[in-house]
């Protein structure tokens, strides 16, 4: 019996030892890796805000027919963290650990909103980044001020950038199926 009392606090002790190590490891990522970047995080919800306008509504219902709530965190996650590193030319041989706590780190700090402004300024494209950006070099003019096609031609061109290309039928097809879908979900 002494023994196995023995071996119990034994296990335990260095289960608590693990948690202690992980805990103290995550902090210290957090430290280096997630909070030097917050202010250029704000700074894009910021620009977004401003770029996107305070009602958001439209843009908003667009971005969930082509991307879930989840989507949009994964993709804001990926895409924000992708960017940054590169930034800051930051060599990433653990990418997959890195982009896996920020999506956590991104989930417990930020509001729906504020991942869905992330999400629009990190979005990828052809030529860039962000939804507004590829507005104005797709059409000259900020998302807000484009008509709903258009605005469904980008939130369509965000799914695969590669695939739905401007003028290509499949983009077409992709525009029209979900132009539809959005009067369905409007009415």
């Amino acid at each position: 019996m002494k023994i196995l009392k023995t071996i119990l606090i034994s296990l335990l002790s260095t289960i608590l030892l693990l948690i202690a190590l992980l805990a103290g490891t995550v902090l210290f990522w957090y430290t280096t890796e997630f909070y030097p970047y917050q202010e250029e995080l704000q700074k894009a919800i910021e620009t977004s805000k401003a770029e996107l306008g305070t009602d958001i509504n439209q843009i908003y219902l667009l971005a969930n027919m082509v991307a879930t709530k989840q989507g949009m965190l994964i993709h804001s996650s990926r895409q924000s963290f992708y960017y940054l590193s590169y930034q800051h030319k930051k060599r990433r041989e653990s990418w997959h650990v890195d982009s896996f706590l920020w999506l956590i780190i991104l989930n417990l700090l930020y509001t729906d909103n504020e991942i869905f402004y992330l999400w629009s300024h990190y979005a990828l494209f052809h030529e860039g980044w962000g939804i507004n950006n590829a507005a104005i070099k797709m059409f000259r003019k900020p998302i807000v001020s484009l008509e709903l096609k258009k605005q469904i031609t980008i939130m369509a061109m965000i799914q695969a950038p590669s695939r739905f290309k401007l003028g290509s039928a499949e983009l077409k097809v992709r525009v029209e199926y979900l132009l539809k879908k959005y009067h369905e979900m409007s009415n």
